[in-house]
Order: C-alpha cells, then sequence, then structure tokens
C-alpha cells in the first residue's frame, strides 16, 4: 500500500538542485506518486482526496505538478460520474496543458452530461490539435458517435479511421485523416 501521509509536510519547499536543475521536495514526490498509483489503481476517490490535499496544502510545487494533480483529480472525478467537477478542473488543466488529449477529454465529459454541441466543438478542436493518429482511437470513436444523426457521411469516414488505425493500414490511414483535417476545419467554424 501506500505509506501514510509524510511527516515532513514542513519542509515542503526544501527543494533539490542539481547541475542547475530543481527537484520536487519529498513531499511534493509523495504526492505526485499516491496521486498517480491511485489512479492507475482505480481508486478514484482516493486519488482525488490525495491530489487536493497537496493542492489545499502545499504551498510550492515544481515545474507543473500542480496541474498533474489537478489532471489526475479530472481522470478520476470522471470515473466517478462526476463530469462536471472534472470539467472544472480540466479547464483549469487546459490554461497550462494545450495537448490534443485534454480537448478530448474535456469532449467527453459534455458527452456524458448530453451537451453534444459542447462536446463537438471539444472533439474538433482536439481532432485538429497535433497528436499521434493511433492514439486518437477513442476521439475519432467520439466524433463518430457525435456526427452520425446530422452528418452520417462524415461520421462514416471516422469509422473508417478506426477501422484502419484497428488493422494498422497506415497509408490509408494517413491519406483518409488528411482529408478529415478538410471537414474538422468546415465543422469547426460553426464555432468560431
Amino acid at each position: 500500500g501506500i505509506p501514510a501521509e509524510p511527516l515532513f509536510r514542513s519542509r515542503d519547499t526544501l527543494r533539490f538542485t542539481r547541475d542547475g536543475q530543481v527537484y520536487p521536495s519529498n513531499t511534493e514526490h509523495y504526492y505526485l506518486y499516491a496521486s498517480k498509483t491511485y489512479l492507475e489503481l482505480k481508486e478514484y476517490e482516493k486519488c482525488v482526496n490525495v491530489s487536493r490535499r497537496a493542492l489545499n496544502t502545499m504551498t510550492h510545487f515544481t515545474a507543473n505538478n500542480a496541474m498533474w494533480l489537478q489532471w489526475r483529480i479530472a481522470k478520476s472525478l470522471r470515473q466517478l460520474e462526476d463530469y462536471r467537477g472534472s470539467l472544472k478542473y480540466l479547464f483549469e488543466v487546459k490554461k497550462i496543458q494545450k495537448d490534443w488529449y485534454v480537448e478530448k477529454e474535456i469532449a467527453e465529459n459534455y458527452f456524458f452530461l448530453e451537451m453534444y454541441d459542447f462536446s463537438l466543438e471539444y472533439a474538433l478542436k482536439s481532432a485538429l490539435n497535433m497528436g499521434p493518429t493511433d492514439a486518437k482511437f477513442n476521439l475519432y470513436t467520439l466524433l463518430y458517435d457525435l456526427l452520425i444523426h446530422s452528418h452520417p457521411d462524415y461520421a462514416q469516414k471516422h469509422e473508417e479511421l478506426v477501422e484502419m488505425i484497428r488493422t494498422g493500414d497506415d497509408e490509408g490511414k494517413r491519406e483518409l485523416e488528411n482529408e478529415l483535417v478538410d471537414i474538422w476545419k468546415e465543422l469547426s467554424e460553426e464555432y468560431e
């Protein structure tokens, strides 16, 4: 199991520096690893609690570590079906982390809240954001679900892309994704 909360909380500002690089304090390390471990073990309430405790008690964080704690809270709250709570943290994360997967998480939370316009807006932003095609498998599945009624022809292209990812059709995948970029841009114009 994860050891009890560290007794060295009063030393949370003590950092280690080596070769000009600043490293997290022992307290910060504890919270980061506890948070990550609870998320990986699918102990979502514990992940939320330890991450919030870190954010509420620590006065200094190294690099973007506070953001990663917020990310884990958001991921955990989603699993606990607190989609609005998850969105609150995701929008904080998005201020720092501009990657596609943050927008995908926002889109998925809106989807579960049945706020389909917002879901589509963020799914399109995510699709247009740089990232490896294979890693966007769930995003393309979400876009299929969002488009199947309003744009069945576009939805079908997403289903084809998902199948190409499954089968490893790299050439077809690149070609289809390039075609989809124009579709995503066209659909995104509605949200500008």
